[in-house]
């Protein structure tokens, strides 16, 4: 094992050694593996990562030439820039076209996402001057906060949050209805505060309906769990956990909180658990798809993309993070402008 310790993650991954130890081990090297690192956490972390690649890409009977290393290597720095990612590891079951291109995603997602940072809004659509950014188009609008948290704003709605969140929490106020993908954080939890009630989460996907001129806030989690409180003059008077597939229902006027099933005939759900099933996707269909389903507007050349197919497993995965592996395996470079995804393709 401290040989193994002596080279990058990326050669790893590409050890023909290491990689028969992670996909064909013996009782006795699987055991020799596992206590190797309990006794050397530190050192075990770059192991444990490269041997998760080995087991998301499965390429089978398909040897990489020198050159084929070269270039897939390369390609891993070009999509990262040897930078760090600040959000948490997350193993991506993922095949691309091509052995070279499916290696490049695997560990360019591990490093960092291909996004072009551009989180322009409409002034006159948005800001009311207190704060709020309000949705006044006729369809969901994206916003992507600081920490790498998308919110897609619903028509006639209203966010506000500061422009960095605070070293210990992460802080957003809702008016109207939202769908929330937090990116992990178990330092800072992020709080939802909308119509009497706080929602509280470390890293999730979930849903908040909560209008001032109804009654009841409903918060429905896909991913994840979520702690739901009921507030009394600003202050927590009674708590839920709700878990994924779950939904809970507060009630200002009967002081009252709920929980039930959460309904999974909805377009969000179903594209969730299409994208999970890792068959062949057309990634003009899986955009058109997404589109509809979030209620988004994404922008791409369909000329450029309709021969494009990739075999993916995005379970677990939040929609930005689906966009931004399918770009990695494409070729491609996304952005977020006046509340919709650009993608841009070579």
């Amino acid at each position: 094992m401290e040989d193994f310790c002596q080279i990058t993650i990326e050669e790893l991954v590409l050890n023909d050694k290491f990689r028969e130890l992670v996909l064909c081990p013996t009782p006795a090297q699987e055991l020799e593996f596992n206590t190797w690192i309990k006794q050397h956490p530190v050192e075990g972390q770059k192991l444990l990562v490269a041997a998760d690649m080995i087991r998301s890409v499965r390429i089978e009977n398909t040897p990489l030439s020198a050159l084929d290393q070269a270039e897939a290597v390369q390609q891993i720095f070009d999509f990262t820039s040897r930078k760090k990612q600040t959000h948490r590891l997350r193993p991506l079951h993922y095949w691309a076209l091509g052995a070279a291109a499916a290696l490049a995603v695997i560990i360019g997602f591990y490093i960092l996402p291909t996004r072009i940072s551009d989180s322009s809004t409409s002034q006159s659509e948005f800001n009311d001057g207190q704060g709020w950014k309000w949705n006044k188009s006729g369809r969901t609008r994206l916003i992507q906060l600081a920490d790498g948290s998308s919110i897609f704003l619903k028509t006639g709605s209203a966010i506000r949050y500061p422009d960095q969140f605070a070293a210990d929490q992460r802080k957003v106020e809702l008016q109207g209805e939202a769908f929330f993908e937090v990116a992990p954080d178990k330092s800072r939890p992020f709080y939802v505060y909308s119509n009497e009630t706080v929602t509280k989460v470390l890293g999730t996907s979930f849903s908040v309906r909560a209008f001032g001129e109804e009654d009841q806030t409903v918060v429905g989690v896909r991913s994840g769990s979520v702690n739901v409180s009921r507030l009394d003059a600003g202050k927590p008077v009674e708590m839920v956990q709700v878990a994924p597939g779950q939904q809970v229902t507060v009630s200002k006027k009967a002081g009252s909180i709920s929980k039930a099933v959460l309904a999974s005939d909805d377009e969000i759900s179903a594209f969730l658990r299409a994208a999970a099933n890792g068959k062949n996707i057309e990634v003009v269909h899986y955009l058109n798809t997404a589109s509809k389903a979030f209620g988004v507007a994404i922008s791409f050349d369909p000329k450029k993309l309709k021969a494009h197919k990739i075999r993916a497993n995005f379970e677990e995965m939040h929609l930005m993070e689906q966009i931004d592996a399918m770009c990695k395996a494409i070729n491609a470079s996304y952005s977020v402008k006046n509340g919709g995804i650009v993608i841009k393709s070579s």
